[in-house]
């Protein structure tokens, strides 16, 4: 089965991939031509590939919403709801609400995790993370202002000793 999902496409290797976090939360879904809010039960999943999926119950296999996070997506309170947060990016908005507090805090600090990775320059990666980078991007490393030799000396860490580019 998995072979085959990757094969249809990215949306089949989504399905194909497990859920960092799942569980069932209240979304809130406007009914009657905009007048009215109804909050609905239903199956929510969050992926690392930052796609959020909202099932009608546990265990379908269409979706009812999904959601593809980007950069410019961030996670907030949703003022006025009992343990309700959302998620936009100030053009679409996913409104959801938790059975307690701390549920909450950990549904928007697993969904903030996902944001903030993908805002991370590629130069930020730890070490450990930098074969996997130059694979993925293969083409050109982010030479962003963590390279710049100008505004931070470069240093032999094991000497503890400026390198000879850094005494330019």
């Amino acid at each position: 089965m998995f072979s085959s999902a990757r094969r249809r496409g990215s949306k089949a290797t989504a399905e194909a991939l497990r859920p960092i976090l799942e569980g069932p939360l209240l979304t809130m879904e406007i009914v009657a031509g905009g007048k009215e809010v109804k909050w609905i039960a239903r199956h929510v999943l969050v992926y690392g590939n930052a796609v959020v999926t909202i099932l009608a119950k546990k265990g379908d296999s269409k979706p009812v919403r999904e959601a593809t996070l980007t950069g410019d997506h961030f996670v907030a309170d949703a003022a006025g709801f009992t343990n309700g947060w959302q998620i936009s990016d100030f053009e679409s908005v996913l409104y959801f609400a938790s059975q307690s507090e701390a549920e909450k805090q950990y549904w928007m600090h697993v969904v903030a995790g996902i944001i903030r990775r993908l805002m991370e320059p590629m130069d930020a990666l730890p070490p450990q993370y930098a074969k996997v980078a130059m694979h993925r991007h293969s083409t050109r490393i982010n030479k962003g202002p963590a390279f710049d030799e100008s505004t931070v000396p470069a240093r032999d860490v094991e000497r503890d000793e400026p390198t000879a580019t850094a005494n330019r």
